[in-house]
């Protein structure tokens, strides 16, 4: 939804507008996304291998060290909480 331009209140208001749909389908809410969780795993999938695909091939002699670095990003926002916790719930966690 980001990379659509849905940002903040409107993602979340995204969110609960498809859990609303759901529910008031007398379906459940988590049912509806454990159904779609194949698709997404496979459309994840997809766009894995194509990434990989993309890259250019690279030579390498002897042995290749590195080093990992972790990124944490702390946003101390209600909003992003709240649409953490609302799909935590939907997934079950």
């Amino acid at each position: 939804m980001h990379l659509c331009g849905v940002q903040q209140d409107k993602a979340i208001q995204v969110i609960r507008d498809s859990v609303k749909a759901c529910l008031s389908a007398g379906e459940s809410a988590v049912g509806c996304v454990k159904e779609q969780l194949p698709t997404i795993e496979t459309e994840i999938t997809r766009i894995k291998k194509e990434i990989i695909d993309s890259l250019p091939k690279q030579a390498c002699r002897g042995n290749v060290k590195f080093e990992t670095v972790v990124v944490e990003e702390y946003v101390p926002n209600n909003t992003v909480s709240e649409a953490n916790n609302i799909l935590k719930e939907l997934l079950g966690e």
